[in-house]
């Protein structure tokens, strides 16, 4: 793996320095799917990649949409703003994801750069909530100084049970 030599002057919006210039983050566009699936792969248990791929191909252009990659990491995110208040946007992290030889700082200059996408977007919050398969998420919320929102309910919606 080369380095980059970087000094202040380097640094992007990210706040990334080392290897900016060789392996920046992008933002997505259709034909980049099939470079982030090959990241997921890796990233994740098996899954069914039919389905991922006809998933961020059917989103991938749309404007509340943000896909963004690296060599070895890449992130979705999309924003919306309630029917009562459409005027503030909240950003949401879909999905997070890095090679597993990448570490997870390539994982964390994507996470930022989706911030600046929501934030670009007039968002004035994102919210993402660590997962089991995704642990570090809390580590990136702590630097972020991000607040804690509590509770988080799932209500299973499988087999038509709903209940009340």
């Amino acid at each position: 793996m080369a380095f980059v030599a970087h000094s202040r002057a380097s640094e992007d919006r990210t706040g990334a320095w080392a290897l900016t210039e060789l392996n920046p983050v992008r933002q997505a566009k259709l034909g980049d799917e099939m470079h982030m699936l090959a990241i997921a792969q890796d990233a994740y248990p098996p899954f069914d990649a039919n389905a991922a791929l006809e998933w961020a191909r059917s989103r991938i252009a749309l404007p509340d949409m943000g896909f963004f990659f690296t060599d070895d990491a890449f992130g979705i995110s999309s924003f919306s703003a309630p029917f009562n208040d459409p005027n503030n946007p909240s950003g949401y992290l879909i999905f997070l994801g890095a090679r597993r030889n990448a570490g997870v700082w390539s994982a964390y200059r994507v996470l930022k750069r989706m911030l600046l996408w929501a934030q670009d977007n007039g968002c004035s919050r994102y919210i993402f909530q660590p997962r089991e398969d995704m642990s570090q998420l809390e580590v990136f919320a702590r630097r972020l100084k991000g607040n804690i929102l509590r509770p988080t309910y799932s209500v299973p919606l499988k087999n038509g049970d709903v209940h009340g």
